[in-house]
């Protein structure tokens, strides 16, 4: 009889990008290929299938910062238990950076003056 390896996955990526831009979180995995995982952000559960290499890239946009976990896994022989689910990925969303320009005055042509620009970060997310 031959007692197959529960598979494992170890999630990680945690980065920082802007409002709407793309990041990926890597997932390493043991056992035998295709796997099939559920990864959740807390409140919406993402299943993928057919996953043949490891590690695997998993794609994800949040709009506020998000902690990303795997919550199922399977290889082509058994299901992983919780404990064989490690690790997770937190994305931060910082906001983009803005300007504010102020100064007024007159001027002849050819003149110059000077102007105030004050540099801020707007927060979209904790």
């Amino acid at each position: 009889m031959k007692v197959n390896a529960l598979p494992t996955s170890t999630i990680s990526g945690s980065v920082s990008i802007c409002k709407g831009n793309p990041t990926n979180l890597s997932e390493a995995l043991t056992g035998t290929p295709p796997w099939s995982l559920t990864y959740s952000d807390g409140t919406t559960p993402v299943t993928i299938t057919n996953i043949t290499s490891t590690p695997y890239l998993i794609s994800v946009s949040p709009t506020s910062s998000t902690p990303y976990i795997i919550t199922n896994l399977n290889d082509a022989n058994c299901n992983a238990t919780v404990a064989n689910m490690k690790g997770s990925a937190v994305v931060k969303v910082i906001g983009h950076p803005s300007s504010v320009i102020s100064g007024t005055t007159t001027i002849c042509i050819g003149g110059s003056a000077n102007l105030s620009v004050t540099l801020k970060e707007q927060h979209h997310g904790t």
